[in-house]
C-alpha cells in the first residue's frame, strides 16, 4: 500500500481501514491464504488443460512424468495431499505403460514414500521407498549411485520409524555402495553417509562409535576433492551432541564453536541452523554452572 501509485490522502485512508477493521497481519494472513488457494487451482487448470492434450492421458509416459514434476511443485510448497494425489496418477501409468522394473517407476515410489514421511505416515514411508530400492537393485544392481541413494533415504526413513537395527544396516549398505562406487577416495557421498551412520549410532546410544564416524566425515568433508563446509558443520554439530551426551562437556563446546564459525560464514547469524548450534551452545554453558 505505502508503494503504490495512488495520493497521501487515498494512502491514509486505506491504511486507515486496514488498522481500524481486520489489522495488517490478519489483512496480509487473508491475502496469503487467497494466494495460496489460487495457486492451487492454476495448478490443477494446467494439469486438467494438458490432460486433455493428450491423445490417451491413461497411457502417456510424458503426461505421467508431467504428474510427477507437479507432485514435486506440490511437495515443495508444503501440499502434500495434492502431491500424494499426482504422484499416484503417475504412478498408475508408468506401471501400467513401463512396468514396475523401470527407473522412472522407482523414482516415483520413492517420491511418494518422500511424502508420506511428510505427513507423518512413515510405516508407508517404508514400504513406498523400499520398493523403489527393491526395483533399482534389479534393474541398475547393486553398485550404482541410485540404488545407493535409496538405501540411504530407506534407512532414513527407518530411523525416524524408530527400526533403528535396520536402519543401521541399510545406510551400511548405502557406504559400502559409496565406497564401491569412489573407489575408497573421499566424496562427498561418502561423507553423507559417514554422518547418517553416525546419527544412527547416536540414536541407539552408541555415541562413541558415533563419534568414530563423525570424525571420519569431518576429514572427508575437508579434503580437497570435497571441501563441503556444510557437510564439515553438520558433521560437527553431531560430533558436539554425542559428546555432550557422554559428559565430555570441553569437547562439546571446542566443537560447537568450530561447527558455528563455519555456519556464521556460509550462512550467516540468523541462520536457523546457526541459532540451532547456539542455543546448544548456551544449553551447555547452563548444564556446565
Amino acid at each position: 500500500i505505502e508503494k503504490a501509485s495512488a495520493s497521501p490522502a487515498d494512502k491514509d485512508l486505506i491504511m486507515k481501514a486496514v488498522y481500524e477493521g481486520p489489522g495488517a497481519h490478519a489483512l496480509n494472513v487473508a491475502i496469503n491464504d487467497l494466494l495460496i488457494e489460487w495457486s492451487k487451482t492454476a495448478i490443477l487448470d494446467v494439469i486438467s488443460v494438458r490432460e486433455k492434450a493428450s491423445v490417451d492421458a491413461s497411457a502417456d509416459v510424458d503426461f505421467a512424468q508431467f504428474l510427477c514434476k507437479v507432485g514435486l511443485l506440490f511437495w515443495k510448497q508444503g501440499f502434500y495431499d495434492h502431491a500424494l494425489e499426482q504422484q499416484w496418477r503417475a504412478l498408475e501409468i508408468q506401471i501400467s505403460v513401463l512396468g514396475d522394473a523401470n527407473e522412472q517407476t522407482a523414482q516415483t515410489y520413492n517420491d511418494i514414500g518422500m511424502t508420506f514421511s511428510n505427513l507423518n505416515r512413515q510405516k508407508e514411508a517404508v514400504e513406498n521407498c523400499k520398493k523403489a530400492l527393491e526395483i533399482r537393485r534389479e534393474i541398475l544392481g547393486e553398485v550404482h549411485k541410485h540404488t545407493a541413494e535409496s538405501y540411504s533415504t530407506v534407512a532414513m526413513r527407518l530411523k525416524t520409524l524408530g527400526e533403528l537395527d535396520e536402519a543401521l544396516e541399510m545406510v551400511m549398505k548405502a557406504l559400502d555402495v559409496r565406497q564401491k562406487l569412489y573407489e575408497n577416495k573421499d566424496h562427498a557421498d561418502i561423507c553423507r553417509s559417514l554422518i547418517t551412520v553416525g546419527r544412527i549410532l547416536a540414536a541407539k546410544g552408541q555415541h562413541d562409535e558415533a563419534l568414530e564416524y563423525f570424525r571420519k566425515a569431518v576429514v572427508v568433508a575437508k579434503a580437497k576433492e570435497v571441501e563441503d563446509s556444510r557437510l564439515e558443520a553438520r558433521a560437527l554439530g553431531d560430533m558436539g551432541a554425542s559428546y555432550n551426551q557422554i559428559g565430555n562437556l570441553d569437547m562439546a563446546m571446542t566443537t560447537y564453536q568450530k561447527c558455528l564459525m563455519i555456519r556464521e560464514k556460509i550462512l550467516g547469524s540468523n541462520h536457523k541452523l546457526t541459532v540451532k548450534i547456539r542455543k546448544n551452545m548456551d544449553s551447555l554453558l547452563t548444564t556446565s554452572t
